[in-house]
């Protein structure tokens, strides 16, 4: 392995171990401010990512060399391995935790929408999204990659993070209707 993967490797595991760690210092302390801060905290840093990657970068990597597309592709892959997977899974854990000391003032219907969308962005971001960027990280490793697969499945990744940013946006959706409408 490269030097230079192997940096980007421990600086996608800070990211997972600092998430880890906030994870479990907010389930510990148990205050509802500390788990909203971090759900929005983290919500918002998923929804800029996907965005980013989905919107923005999908249409501007498109036009690059392919070159320079495989050189963007590694220097993403801690996005895309490590933070946007696990950031996936704090939004989601904080998210569960806030919706279910609410659930009293929650319908039902509306409750198995949010635990549905947030099922749904959870499995893209651990069966698509993880998997891939796992094949890329390993296309990097080998001591010649195939450039054209390593750009399937970064593109393939792109469009995911813009199928999560379209879904995400319908969760907000709800989300805003449960907190302005359902709780006074």
């Amino acid at each position: 392995m490269s030097e230079e993967m192997n940096s980007l490797f421990r600086a996608g595991t800070v990211s997972v171990v600092f998430q880890a760690l906030a994870i479990v210092a907010v389930l510990l302390y148990n205050h509802l401010v500390f788990m909203d801060y971090l759900h929005v905290l983290s919500a918002a840093m998923w929804v800029g990512g996907n965005v980013f990657m989905g919107i923005i970068f999908y249409r501007l990597i498109r036009t690059l060399p392919q070159g320079d597309q495989v050189d963007i592709s590694r220097r993403l892959l801690p996005l895309t391995l490590f933070f946007l997977p696990s950031i996936s899974v704090t939004t989601i854990i904080t998210g569960v935790d806030l919706l279910s000391r609410l659930a009293a003032f929650v319908p039902l219907g509306i409750r198995l929408a949010v635990y549905s969308l947030a099922g749904v962005l959870l499995i893209i971001s651990l069966l698509g999204l993880l998997p891939n960027s796992l094949y890329i990280y390993r296309g990097f490793n080998k001591s010649t990659y195939d450039a054209g697969f390593i750009m399937r499945k970064s593109l393939s990744n792109f469009r995911l993070c813009l199928i999560q940013s379209i879904i995400q946006v319908m969760m907000i959706g709800v989300m805003a209707y449960i907190v302005v409408v359902l709780i006074p």
